[in-house]
């Protein structure tokens, strides 16, 4: 049996708000644990969803590691290093919650609305992970002690202790390009002129992302004063929770229901819509690897079996609507 995605696509309608704040609480099999893709048959990349946003995941079963996106439960605080890198520093999720969402950042980092509407996002919840925060607190073999005017190999650094470890989020628009505004919050700052400011955040604290204003998802980055020959060195890890929102406001109500299938597929997917369109299929970069005019036939073929496995966007276009989903191929 195909397995169909349906998408409801209101076009300058009023859009109802998602049911529920993306809380992370999917529930995981046993204690101390994390799902991080490990449950996909094949390496590349995946999603999961809570409250109504979807956040990308990259799963590699030859090293049974992981970019992107993870929820977990984990509660260890005390333990350094890569082995538990899936820990908060507080010990639980927010407001003592069971479950955090957790990112490794290193290329796919982004969220969107499950069903590709636009997003007005209030705030979210943001911590340390306990990797990040033993690292920065006592250094390691490969980062820096924070606050220390040498590097991990005791080489002077150029920094004179004045070290910081910063999140900034991005607001995307469509095709997944930046709106060209974003929020900084510092997971850690030794600029003070007092040291006795200088801190590591150590408990979720509340990030406002009212000011990114409506977007289609959002673009995760992490960098840090700690920086070496072959990228930062600071372990680029955080943690969130709680991320709360509601579809933007349109007017003038017009539905139109789309399906793509199979999706996610080996390459073969078919556009199933009476609407004409003009239609882009565009890659993770920006660049448009397939563009026509659609037929409104109710099967338009999709064929990216010549392209490279992983998410790409649909986008279509006519007279009346603009639509943008993404598309995974395996």
């Amino acid at each position: 049996m195909k397995k169909t995605l349906l998408f409801t696509i209101i076009a300058g309608l009023q859009l109802t708000a998602f049911s529920q704040t993306a809380d992370f609480e999917t529930p995981l099999s046993q204690a101390d644990t994390a799902w991080f893709g490990q449950d996909q048959v094949i390496d590349g990349d995946t999603t999961f969803t809570t409250g109504g946003l979807t956040f990308e995941n990259n799963y590699n079963a030859s090293w049974f590691s992981f970019t992107g996106w993870a929820y977990s439960n984990s509660v260890d605080v005390t333990t350094a290093g890569y082995g538990n890198q899936f820990s908060a520093i507080p010990g639980s999720g927010q407001n003592n919650s069971n479950q955090f969402g957790l990112c490794y950042v290193n290329g796919n980092n982004r969220m969107f609305a499950e069903n590709g509407a636009v997003l007005n996002l209030s705030g979210t919840y943001i911590t340390n992970t306990t990797y990040a925060y033993l690292s920065m607190t006592d250094g390691d073999a490969y980062a820096k002690k924070f606050g220390e005017n040498v590097d991990a190999n005791g080489t002077v650094d150029g920094t004179n202790g004045e070290d910081w470890f910063l999140l900034t989020i991005y607001g995307l628009g469509a095709d997944s390009t930046y709106t060209g505004d974003s929020i900084n919050f510092y997971l850690a700052d030794y600029r003070f002129a007092d040291s006795a400011d200088d801190y590591i955040v150590k408990d979720w604290e509340y990030v406002d992302l009212t000011t990114l204003g409506s977007v289609y998802g959002l673009d995760f980055k992490l960098s840090s004063s700690d920086e070496g020959t072959w990228g930062m060195n600071t372990p680029a890890y955080f943690a969130m929770d709680n991320l709360t929102g509601g579809y933007a406001s349109v007017s003038n109500t017009k539905e139109t229901v789309i399906s793509i299938y199979p999706n996610p597929s080996e390459g073969i997917f078919y556009l199933n819509t009476s609407e004409q369109y003009f239609m882009q299929v565009i890659d993770m970069t920006g660049k448009v690897i397939i563009e026509k005019q659609t037929t409104g036939n109710n099967k338009e073929l999709i064929d990216l079996s010549n392209v490279e496995k992983g998410m790409y966007f649909i986008h279509l276009k006519n007279a009346n609507e603009q639509i943008t989903k993404r598309i995974i191929k395996q």
